[in-house]
């Protein structure tokens, strides 16, 4: 049944890319020459780099289950098919799921992914270099997400400052999707070497109520506010060092933050890199051969995503909580890049259909044979990309994220 599915998953696939039919135009000149040249070059280029970029996570997600499921045999530059990649999260979510049934907890703050807008618009300038185009800003063409500015300046309303490579870890008075070193105003779900006002997941210096909740210093993970140092992700109010993002609250400044401040609803002063957490909708150009599709298929595919935090405790096998900690993360992580892939197949398809329009005497009679294959190749890899949403999904799912 599964099999019958992706089979109708790539026919629906090709019958949209191929509306117009390859066939048309085929009889007209036969000189070879096309005036379309470097479209369908682009656009070939765009199919080549979003099947790619499938394969890349499909390899990755197959390797990051495995290694939940305790499956040494796959390596991290493996081909698994999608059926074996089914095989390998399922097995990935049932060892979750055990874990959870012994007892386990799982606090995740999910990562944020989000497609550079700056680049699809540096894309979409050649194709209005060749064509009449209609576009607007990213406020506009922003579709299911925010909009974010790199800020220097203030964040208007909320933001959040990000770690970087330059500064890899951040000073932070704000929630902490990352690893926060400081005392936790919250709950905090790591090491905490002073009083932890919670549950203690090891040694407890001062005792236990009759909650079993600690009255002193947390040797070993300690699920409630830490008043000391928080070695692990903070739910409330991290005041250290966040490796992460930290949320920041209104009016925060740029020069507070030693990463990156990225404000969502306005910047008081200097706005750049202007990135979407949803997809941006191509601009509309007349006469068009498939230009401005490819760059927002082309940068849906290459969206960044933000670190994931997991923090757990307890359970039964110690061998398998170190694996789901080391590897649920990068899930998440690859579940966000995922559906943003998906994304740039269904843009992919609509170019592809009208590329295939533009197939007419010379461009027909050099370009039509290896396009075929190419939407072939991309009908296939659509097939796979909705296969590993599902499958990260469900691996997500069973962790409670």
């Amino acid at each position: 049944m599964a099999k019958n599915n992706r089979m109708k998953l790539a026919g629906s696939f090709m019958a949209v890319a191929l509306a117009a039919g390859l066939s048309q135009g085929c009889s007209a000149a036969e000189d070879g020459a096309c005036e379309f040249d470097a479209q369908i070059e682009g656009f070939t280029a765009s199919v080549d780099g979003i099947v790619k970029a499938e394969a890349d996570l499909r390899a990755e997600l197959a390797f990051r289950c495995a290694q939940i499921a305790g499956d040494d045999s796959v390596s991290e530059n493996n081909d698994v098919d999608s059926d074996q990649l089914e095989t390998l999260c399922a097995s990935a979510s049932e060892a979750i799921e055990a874990e959870v049934n012994a007892g386990l907890t799982i606090e995740i703050v999910p990562p944020v992914c989000e497609v550079n807008f700056e680049a699809q618009a540096s894309c979409e300038a050649e194709c209005s270099a060749e064509f009449m185009c209609e576009g607007g800003d990213v406020e506009v063409r922003c579709e299911g997400g925010e909009v974010s500015y790199s800020c220097e300046g203030s964040c208007e309303a909320s933001g959040r400052c990000e770690a970087s490579a330059q500064a890899p870890s951040v000073a932070c008075e704000g929630s902490c999707s990352g690893s926060c070193e400081g005392s936790c105003e919250g709950t905090c779900n790591g090491s905490c070497e002073g009083t932890c006002n919670g549950k203690c997941d090891g040694e407890c210096s001062g005792g236990t109520d009759e909650d079993g909740n600690c009255n002193g210093e947390c040797t070993g993970e300690c699920q409630g506010s830490c008043e000391g140092s928080c070695s692990g992700s903070c739910g409330g109010t991290c005041m250290g060092e966040c490796e992460g993002s930290c949320e920041v609250q209104p009016g925060s400044a740029s020069a507070e933050c030693e990463g990156e401040l990225r404000c969502e609803g306005g910047c008081d002063g200097t706005a750049t890199a202007p990135k979407c957490s949803g997809s941006v909708e191509p601009i509309t150009c007349e006469g068009d051969a498939g230009c401005n599709a490819d760059c927002s298929a082309s940068a849906s595919a290459d969206a960044s995503c933000t670190e994931g935090t997991i923090a757990v405790s307890g359970g039964a096998d110690a061998e398998v909580v170190a694996n789901i900690q080391a590897n649920l993360g990068a899930i998440l992580e690859i579940n966000g890049k995922l559906v943003s892939l998906l994304e740039a197949f269904g843009t992919t398809a609509q170019a592809g259909g009208r590329v295939v329009t533009e197939l007419t005497g010379g461009c027909a009679i050099k370009w039509a044979a290896d396009l075929e294959a190419k939407l072939s190749a991309a009908a296939s890899a659509s097939v796979n990309v909705s296969v590993s949403v599902q499958a990260s999904a469900e691996v997500s799912g069973s962790a409670g994220g």
